[in-house]
């Protein structure tokens, strides 16, 4: 996993993010009523551009899965990994960083106790793992460097979080799914198809956001469901948030690895590495 694993999870917090912002009730929004799904892809981006643009911060529980979707034999068992733990998410015009620290996975037989933090603070994407006890950092961005680093399309860590909905059509073409039996109740399925020619195209063959159409939390829009299609991988990721908290005024002093990892040893991988002699 590494810096493809927060790629994923950077895409799957920031659709739950938006939602959690315009939720009074996040738990609310999984309703056992349902209602017909709306038929303008326009008007749930337009929900989901406005919950997000005045989003601050978000902190949440979640479950994260890969499974493999290519079998060397086809008779073989689903090769896939399940993950428990949690996310914190800051983003304003002058602090970005989120981190993901998972403190438990399965392979679906065995599970296993070892924890995993991933940190961006803007800068520098932070990996720190059990049982190697090791520290790996990877630099992102230049020092000083203004751009967004969640910016769709050209950021390391593409968040769709407050972006336009013009934006967000600039990088997607995106159709509503018809309805199907095992959809969440009451939600709309949104097929996100990556543009050929937008820098997602080379990862994501299709994201899939089912977002809560409910009458009574019409403004909410959470995404019940996230799931992403990665080409790249061979993957098939999907996430469900819980415990969602936004705008609690979270700091950036937050995003620190625990104290046991300071004597833990440190790899350095710069930008831009010096020119060998």
């Amino acid at each position: 996993m590494s810096i493809d694993l927060f790629n994923s999870i950077g895409w799957i917090l920031g659709t739950i993010g938006l939602a959690a912002f315009a939720c009074q009730n996040p738990a609310a929004g999984i309703t056992t009523e349902r209602t017909p799904p709306v038929q303008d892809v326009s008007l749930v981006l337009d929900r989901m551009e406005q919950a997000g643009a005045q989003l601050r911060d978000l902190s949440a529980d979640v479950a994260y899965s890969v499974l493999q979707t290519i079998k060397i034999n086809p008779d073989d068992p689903d090769e896939v990994q399940n993950y428990q733990g949690n996310v914190l998410l800051i983003k304003s015009p002058t602090e970005s960083a989120f981190m993901v620290h998972f403190d438990e996975w399965n392979d679906g037989i065995n599970r296993h106790k070892n924890q995993q933090w991933y940190v961006f603070d803007g800068h520098w994407l932070i990996e720190a793992k059990e049982p190697a006890n090791t520290i790996v950092k990877r630099e992102l961005a230049s020092p000083g460097e203004k751009s967004d680093p969640f910016k769709l399309g050209e950021g390391p860590v593409p968040l769709p979080l407050g972006e336009k909905k013009d934006e967000i059509l600039k990088h997607f073409d995106i159709v509503l799914a018809p309805p199907a039996p095992d959809d969440p109740e009451s939600t709309d399925h949104l097929l996100c198809t990556p543009k050929s020619d937008s820098r997602l195209a080379e990862r994501y063959s299709r994201i899939e956001l089912f977002i809560s159409n409910s009458d009574k939390l019409t403004a909410c829009g959470l995404p019940i469901r996230v799931v992403l299609h990665d080409k790249k991988e061979n993957t098939r990721k999907s996430a469900v948030f819980s415990n969602v908290k936004k705008n609690s005024d979270l700091k950036m002093s937050d995003f620190q690895l625990p104290s046991k990892t300071k004597s833990w040893p440190i790899e350095l991988e710069p930008l831009n590495p010096p020119k060998k002699p």
